[in-house]
């Protein structure tokens, strides 16, 4: 830890597939050549097709305003919402996206300020004014098959467990239906990123929470404010950039990723 930055613990490695959850969830295509307001269309749908809103984002987020979000101010979203279209244009553009499909699905109150807001979900809640806010740490399990591929299991220990419903398999691929990343997350939908993320031949990741330092709101506004990255979008952000490094002849290693995450800056211990 440096000061505000932290370095990103990493339990990494090479990998041909990505096994995760007791029960399949919805698998969503991120078509990255698509208008970004556009790309997340009919991911909502999915989720609700499989768990009503009253039994997935309804008691998310009401426990979650409970805990933390209601103590933020007006102002203070606000802030958020201008770093986010500021620093991370095309995040900003896909969140307002999957505001409008809250919004058709009869759920306005699901706003871009709110949207943003869980973009740096984990970061404000490793703030002083999070209260409450269940901050157990996450596992993982490598398991390599004889025939030499690796399995990556992932759980979900956050509360309520009704989070796990709105678990997506995203499949991100560029215009020519390449693959460039795959991940398996029930964050994706309030935050365009993937905490577990796999690209073959690169590395099978997942974040892991650590409870070692509540900071101040002020100091990681201040972060969000100079454009710190979500740590939601991490993974997305290099495995994407590797794509574009692989489709013109520079493959990326396991090496230059695990360079890459050490030296990201956060706004909270990961």
């Amino acid at each position: 830890m440096r000061g505000s930055w932290y370095l990103v613990g990493v339990a990494t490695i090479v990998a041909q597939s990505l096994v995760v959850a007791l029960e399949v969830p919805p698998a969503f295509t991120l078509d990255l050549s698509r208008p970004a307001e556009h790309r997340w269309d009919g991911a909502l749908v999915a989720v609700l097709d499989r768990h009503p809103y009253e039994y997935s984002f309804g008691p998310v987020f009401e426990e979650h305003n409970a805990t933390l979000f209601k103590n933020l101010t007006p102002e203070q979203f606000t802030t958020i919402a201008n770093a986010v279209r500021r620093h991370w244009p095309e995040t900003a553009a896909e969140l307002a996206g999957i505001t409008s499909q809250f919004a058709a699905a009869g759920h306005g109150e699901v706003t871009f300020e709110y949207l943003t807001a869980w973009l740096y979900f984990h970061e404000l809640a490793h703030t002083d004014v999070a209260k409450g806010v269940d901050a157990r740490e996450c596992t993982g399990v490598l398991v390599q098959a004889a025939d030499g591929s690796v399995l990556h299991g992932a759980n979900m220990d956050q509360s309520p467990t009704a989070a796990r419903n709105l678990t997506l398999h995203v499949r991100a691929i560029d215009a020519d239906g390449a693959l460039v990343f795959e991940g398996v997350d029930w964050y994706a939908l309030l935050s365009t990123g993937v905490s577990r993320a796999l690209r073959q031949g690169v590395a099978s990741v997942q974040e892991n929470w650590r409870s070692t330092t509540i900071r101040p709101l002020a100091d990681v506004l201040a972060d969000i404010e100079a454009g710190v990255i979500s740590q939601m979008l991490v993974f997305r952000r290099f495995f994407t950039a590797a794509h574009h490094s692989a489709s013109t002849g520079s493959p990326v290693s396991f090496a230059d990723f695990v360079a890459n995450v050490s030296l990201t800056r956060l706004a909270a211990p990961f």
